[in-house]
């Protein structure tokens, strides 16, 4: 540092002595004296100053009758020196010499102050950054140290608000402010007043403060704080309740009185676990969410609220179940809503005692939950929520005695990420708590406090937190206040930073508000922090206190010394150069820095030469000073300081000659301007005469934007006249001008006012001539328009501007200017130029209007339209940008538009299952395609066209389906909007594809060019989109666990189902699918048995042994298919129990009781119906089979509505062993009428419910849905009569009697034969039958004469008449007739107990008669009327 000053001052030394070398007049060649020190021979002086008095420490000898040609001293400041502050040197007159004293300077050798001249600078930082005022440093300073405070208030002061014992706090918004607010809730009357009851720790805008309102009495027995708007009126209200009662007590904002009102209450669903607040159904009130089944039963029920009336309704209940479904329902433990996945919707997520969580959503139309089947585990009571991984969704950590579990959410599924992190995870939250753009895992650790507010006891402490783990926890743990024991957040004041509120204390418990704030200082300005500080800040907790940054470390000086010298610097008139240091303040939330204590030391040296003002120069000074006669004299030249301090002076260098001449002050020279063009500027001033015969020369100082004036160096020199030409200028440039003149014997003048002149631009290039707006023909041409102009004939034109209008755009005779943007203004508008083109192009196509600007304010620019009258101007601009004005106009001129404008469609699908991702043709979800025809405009605004003509070819295999229609008003087609494929607008084809593996379909559309006369067309488009087909499946087996047998060995089915049970083609397309399936043990980890099946029939049979296995896991390989659904099932195996035996001591083992049961098998025949012949012998014959090794009870029911088919009923089936039952059509239900159906194959929904009456086993009754299939025809009759042929009535009742007899024959042979053809393995076949019971007469017509029947027609051969179930009659198959017989017998009890009246029944259920004349009546089953039997 000392080897700096030395060279500094040696510069400095070598200056003063060079300078008179250079500035010695030519008149004075030799004879010159100089003096080097100061009164009494000193070289140097310590000048001291009390700061209130001036000091005469400064004295020089002089000799007398002399004249100084030039004179310089050196102030030299110390920063270990006591600063003098400012400093004047005065001459004996009262001149000030030389002074530091600037506005900005400082103290000498300390800056203390800033540019403005304070000693303290004030910042509001907005969690950005911002600089302060600058520093001004003496650009030769050599810096010593630097000290500094910077203190941050934020907008928010870090408070407590004592309370007393909170059981809760929950965040809400209670007076509307925009400011959270906290809600405590106690149930101690030593705290309340009231017993049980809530406050508020209530914001208050204006002052940026919280203050505890009153308490509010509630529900005695309350436990539970929820807040939520449940009047929709911007206040929330709060609801208690206590846990598992059904009452909720509601307490609503009272904007009057500002308190909220006393509860009234509501009742929703009885013995709630647990309750929530969120609006599920839209209509801004919130609704109640409650979860049941705390030990199974699990059900999750929502309660809609509302608002306006204060009513409350049972929406819906949905059942929740176990992982694997078929252990039933599940028994829950804690319930969540809100938005999860981003998507502005509300859902629920429930878990249960086995940490497995459901995803319930609610469907607003149809008033229902529904649940996702794709479960998530390990989520608890306790799993803490929160966006780890910044995509907008909430993911969970979930921690356990011996690991942790991250739950990331991935939208459409739910990733788990192992940890071995241990932890206790009570009220923990995630949250970025200082703003660095990372979130962190905040978790408090209240410890045991001392009793004692003053001492800090627990911590909050936090570690990072990703989607991939956690960090190391901070070394450095959160201590807002003592014994913390909850925290959670919100950005109050919405500055970008979350604000803490933290439930604390000791005794007397409350909250603390506060941040964590961030504050740094860049010295540089070179983008790195170079002090910082972070913290909380308070002004009244006094272990926070107010965060603050010192520099204590010389940071300040020693970041900015080494760019010092490379600073450009800004000289005052007493040739002191000072450099402007800028720097920069941030903080990452809301407040005001304020930058106090500021010094920064510095070693200095200033040469005292010049001066500004009347005195001009130091030797200028000492000549008006100097005396006559012979001999030395004395000069004080008096110090003035501000404050009590010291510095030196050294290096004096006095240059004389003897004589001394009569002395007079110079007149100050007054400038004006003599001429000035875009070429140069001269300036001039008083004549050479009032300067007198001693002038030497005038020295012209020039200042620009570029550099400020500098005194020390002359600009330019001038002798022998009285004017100065400067031709270095720049045209538009501005220049200051400073004149001083300089005579014999060092004699200068005042410095002149200075003289600012800004260089013109040139005269303005000609204006163009012959200007045309043409119309084009738009087939051939590019552009509606075009203006043409024979060009300028000044050479000067850089480019040519054009502008056009809808009115006229002349301005002759008005004010009118180009402005500096180069745009077109008169009349008070002022227009944009549509096109620049260069100096060699006299045209231009014109395609929109300028934009312009009025009164009213500013309006776009537009197309130019079809039948419009247009008005044009063109400018010719030079490369300054002036034009000629007024403009040359042309116009108007009306365009024929004929351009097509740029049609664009964009096509839309929405198709697929709700959650799934992309579009997929799926046949119960909804179909969704639109089309949008529109185009942009100029302004790249979106315009919808109306009536655009639209044909869509939807493609799917070999198929194709053509739509046609055309846009609405707003440019729409909804093509296709249907809710599933099973509408009747979906072709049947379409349909079955969507069962198709890996089927594709592709959409395109078409929109046709539209033509209509005085109107711009539009162009044709075209747009296409495609998607994939998917199937829905259930992927299913037993219910419960299977028992093996004595072999181990298990025989069930595992079916495959496709959702759409409407549509056979989708069962069908899984046919072929390949099963997976692995076994494995208790301990094992990995399979020990594997395989794979093929899915026949829908299902797939397992019979094998499976020793030692434990459970069996089944995947379907989906292979290109995509199958929406669950893909996976697990088969739980219960070891085989051996039966139970009497050992030798008589002893009776315990009888084996089986723990689980399998629903009974269904197999149907095909059947064909002849719809129109309704025939009582066309029931559906089925088989079911009993898998169990025990009986079962089954019954089957028909479950569609309304059913075709009668209930086979109940039926009890044996152990293993199978049955047959039948479907009996109800022909006496009037649908049977209107089945007109040919060859179509139909069905219906059945349902099997099974159970077993001889053991208790969980899980009975099992009910399992199936469908059965039937063919639906038509009966057509074949008349056999030739045509004319008349028969009379003695023939005809001839025939008939003959036909009765065969008739009867038939009937017999019918009967007998359709009990040959029964099972003849069965012994019941061998059996005779029970003689009838006797049934009650019924009522039948009496025998008549055929001829006495009217308007009857026998034909010579009988009309033959097929019974709908004839031609089944042939078929062998594996049903048992006996036990349709017997099915048949017990649906008819009535008809058995009724007594023989000559009437018999066929095992159709159809009664036969013959009356006394031998003629045969039959009646089908259900029918009231007989009717005469004609073969």
């Amino acid at each position: 540092m000392y080897d700096t000053r030395v060279n500094k001052k040696t510069l400095i030394l070598a200056v003063l002595f060079l300078t008179p070398i250079f500035f010695v007049p030519e008149s004075f060649a030799s004879g010159t004296t100089q003096v080097n020190t100061f009164t009494g021979g000193a070289s140097s002086l310590t000048i001291t100053s009390d700061g209130n008095n001036t000091s005469s420490d400064l004295q020089l000898d002089l000799e007398r009758n002399v004249t100084f040609q030039d004179a310089s001293f050196v102030v030299e400041g110390q920063s270990a020196a006591d600063t003098p502050g400012s400093i004047w040197i005065n001459s004996s007159t009262g001149n000030t010499i030389w002074t530091y004293s600037g506005v900005g300077y400082g103290d000498l050798s300390h800056q203390n102050t800033f540019q403005t001249g304070a000693t303290f600078d004030t910042v509001q930082l907005n969690n950005s950054s911002s600089m302060p005022s600058p520093i001004l440093i003496p650009k030769n300073a050599t810096l010593q140290s630097s000290y500094a405070n910077i203190t941050y208030t934020p907008q928010l002061d870090g408070q407590y608000i004592p309370v007393g014992a909170v059981q809760h706090m929950v965040l809400g918004e209670s007076n509307a402010d925009g400011m959270t607010d906290a809600f405590v809730f106690s149930t101690q009357n030593s705290t309340t007043g009231v017993n049980t009851g809530f406050a508020v720790i209530e914001s208050n805008q204006t002052a940026m403060e919280y203050n505890l309102t009153g308490w509010t009495e509630t529900c005695i027995n309350s436990d539970q704080l929820r807040i939520a708007d449940m009047n929709n009126d911007s206040h929330d209200d709060v609801v208690t309740f206590s846990a598992g009662s059904s009452m909720m007590c509601i307490h609503y904002y009272n904007t009057t009185t500002m308190t909220y009102d006393a509860s009234f209450s509501v009742n929703i669903t009885s013995n709630p676990i647990d309750v929530e607040l969120a609006d599920m159904n839209g209509d801004d009130y919130p609704d109640f969410i409650t979860i049941h089944g705390f030990s199974g039963q699990g059900e999750v029920s929502l309660t809609l609220f509302n608002g306006s009336t204060n009513a409350v309704r049972q929406d819906d209940d949905i059942p929740v179940y176990r992982w694997n479904f078929g252990q039933g329902r599940t028994s829950l433990r804690s319930l969540r809503v809100g938005d999860f996945f981003d998507r502005n919707e509300n859902v629920i997520i429930v878990s249960d005692a086995w940490n497995d969580a459901t995803e319930i959503t609610y469907d607003s139309v149809n008033r229902q939950l529904n649940s996702n089947i794709q479960k998530f585990r390990n989520l608890t009571a306790a799993s803490v929520a929160g966006d780890f991984d910044g995509d907008g969704d909430i993911d969970f950590l979930t921690t356990k005695e011996t690991e942790s579990v991250i739950i990331v959410n991935n939208q459409s599924s739910w990733n788990q990420v192992g940890i071995l992190d241990v932890l206790d995870a009570t009220n923990a939250t995630v949250a970025d708590f200082n703003n660095d753009g990372a979130v962190s895992l905040l978790i408090p650790n209240p410890q045991f406090g001392d009793g004692n507010p003053s001492t800090i006891e627990g911590e909050i402490g936090f570690r990072s937190i990703s989607s991939t783990g956690l960090g190391s926890p901070s070394n450095t743990p959160l201590t807002p206040y003592s014994v913390p024991r909850d925290i959670q957040f919100s950005d109050i004041n919405h500055d970008g930073l979350v604000d803490q509120f933290v439930l604390a204390g000791e005794g007397l418990q409350g909250v603390f508000i506060g941040s964590w704030h961030n504050l740094s200082l860049d010295t540089d300005v070179d983008g790195d922090d170079d002090l910082w500080a972070s913290g909380y800040s308070s002004t009244t907790i006094a272990h926070l206190g107010v965060l603050t940054i010192t520099d204590a470390d010389d940071v300040i000086s020693d970041t900015i010394s080494p760019f010092l010298q490379a600073y450009p610097g800004l000289s005052d008139g007493y040739g002191i150069e000072m450099v402007t240091n800028m720097m920069s303040l941030s903080s990452n939330s809301n407040g005001t820095a304020n930058f106090t204590d500021l010094d920064i030391g510095y070693d200095i040296m200033f040469a005292v030469t010049t001066s500004a003002g009347t005195i001009g120069s130091f030797s200028n000074s000492l000549n008006q000073q100097m005396l006559a006669g012979a001999g030395t004299f004395t000069v004080t030249l008096p110090v003035e300081t501000t404050r009590a301090g010291q510095f030196d002076v050294t290096s004096l260098s006095m240059n004389y000659t003897l004589g001394a001449p009569n002395l007079a002050l110079p007149p100050t020279p007054v400038l004006s301007v003599q001429s000035l063009t875009e070429f140069d500027v001269t300036i001039e001033w008083q004549a050479l005469s009032e300067f007198g015969s001693d002038l030497q020369e005038f020295q012209i100082f020039r200042m620009s934007s570029a550099s400020p004036y500098d005194y020390s160096s002359p600009y330019e020199v001038v002798t022998g006249q009285n004017y100065y030409t400067d031709s270095v200028v720049d045209i538009g440039s501005t220049y200051g001008y400073v004149v001083r003149s300089v005579h014999s014997f060092g004699i200068v003048s005042n410095l002149s006012q200075s003289l600012e002149v800004t260089i013109p631009n040139p005269p303005a290039p000609s204006a163009v001539t012959n200007v045309q707006l043409l119309d084009l023909d738009i087939e051939t041409a590019s552009s509606p328009m075009k203006v043409t102009w024979d060009a300028s004939v000044d050479a000067g034109v850089e480019e040519y501007r054009v502008y056009v209008a809808t009115s006229s755009l002349d301005a002759t005779g008005l004010a009118n200017e180009l402005t500096s943007e180069k745009d077109y203004s008169f009349n008070g508008i002022t227009y944009q130029s549509v096109a620049t083109v260069p100096s060699t192009t006299t045209e231009a196509e014109l395609t929109q209007t300028s934009a312009y600007s009025d009164s009213t304010g500013n309006t776009l620019s537009e197309l130019i339209q079809d039948g419009h009258e247009y008005w044009v101007a063109v400018a010719a601009v030079d490369v300054y940008g002036n034009a000629s004005l007024p403009l040359p106009v042309a116009g108007p001129t009306t365009s024929y538009n004929n351009t097509y404008i740029d049609s664009q469609l964009s096509l839309t699908v929405l198709s697929g299952p709700d959650g799934f991702t992309g579009n997929v043709l799926e046949s119960n979800s909804p179909l969704q395609i639109s089309v949008y025809a529109h185009y942009f405009d100029d302004a790249q605004q979106d315009v919808g066209i109306q009536g655009a003509q639209l044909e869509m070819t939807i493609t799917y295999g070999s198929e194709s389906l053509v739509l046609n229609g055309q846009s609405d008003a707003t440019g729409q087609w909804s093509a296709v909007d249907v809710t599933s494929l099973h509408d009747p607008t979906i072709p049947q084809s379409l349909l079955d594809f969507s069962a198709s593996s890996g089927g594709t379909v592709d959409i395109e559309v078409s929109m046709t060019a539209i033509e209509v006369a005085d109107m711009q067309p539009y162009a044709s488009a075209n747009a296409s989109d495609s998607m994939g087909t998917a199937i829905s499946i259930e992927f299913s087996g037993p219910a419960s666990p299977v028992d093996m047998d004595a072999n181990n060995a298990i025989d069930v089915n595992i079916t495959l189902s496709a959702v759409d049970s409407v549509n056979p083609a989708h069962q069908a397309a899984l046919e072929g699918t390949t099963i997976l399936w692995e076994a494995f043990n208790d301990t094992s980890a990995d399979a020990l048995m594997s395989g794979s099946e093929t899915l026949s029939t829908g299902k797939i049979r397992i019979a094998s042994s499976f020793e030692n296995m434990s459970r069996i896991e089944f995947t379907v390989d989906s292979g290109s298919r995509v199958l929406i659904g669950t893909t996976t099932y697990t088969l739980t195996l219960n070891a085989y129990i051996a039966p139970v035996e009497t050992n030798e001591t008589d002893e009776t083992e315990p009888e084996w009781v089986p723990t689980t049961i399998q629903s009974v098998t269904i197999a149907c025949e095909s059947s064909t119906i002849l719809t129109n012949q309704q025939a009582s012998s066309d029931p559906i014959e089925c088989v079911l089979e009993n898998p169990n090794p025990f009986s079962v009870d089954v019954t089957v029911s028909v479950t569609e509505s309304p059913s075709l088919f009668k209930n086979p009923g109940s039926m009890t089936v044996g152990a293993n062993e199978s049955t047959t039952i039948s479907f009996v059509p109800k022909y006496d239900d009037p649908l049977w009428e209107r089945q007109d159906d040919a060859d179509v194959e139909k069905e219906f929904t059945i349902q099997l419910r099974t159970s077993s009456s001889d053991y208790d086993i969980e899980g009975q009754p099992l009910l399992q849905n199936g469908i059965v299939t039937w063919t639906a025809d038509l009966f057509v009759e074949v008349n056999t009569t030739p045509v004319g042929e008349e028969k009379s009535s003695s023939n005809a009742a001839l025939l008939g009697g003959i036909g009765a007899g065969v008739a009867l024959l038939a009937i017999v042979g019918f009967v007998l034969y359709r009990r040959a053809s029964a099972d003849f393995e069965n012994e019941s076949f061998y059996e005779e039958d029970e003689p009838p019971i006797e049934e009650e007469p019924v009522e039948i017509p009496e025998g008549k004469p055929l001829d006495s029947f009217e308007d009857k027609t026998i034909s010579d051969e009988p009309e033959v008449k097929e019974r709908p179930g004839d031609s089944l009659i042939s078929e062998v198959d594996d049903v048992e007739q006996d036990e349709i017989e017997d099915d048949v017998e017990e649906e008819l009890p009535i008809e058995e107990e009724e007594s023989d009246d000559g009437i018999s029944v066929d095992e159709y259920g159809t009664e036969w008669y013959e009356d006394e004349v031998g003629t045969w009546w039959y009646r089908e089953a259900g029918a009231e009327d007989w009717s005469e039997y004609n073969e």
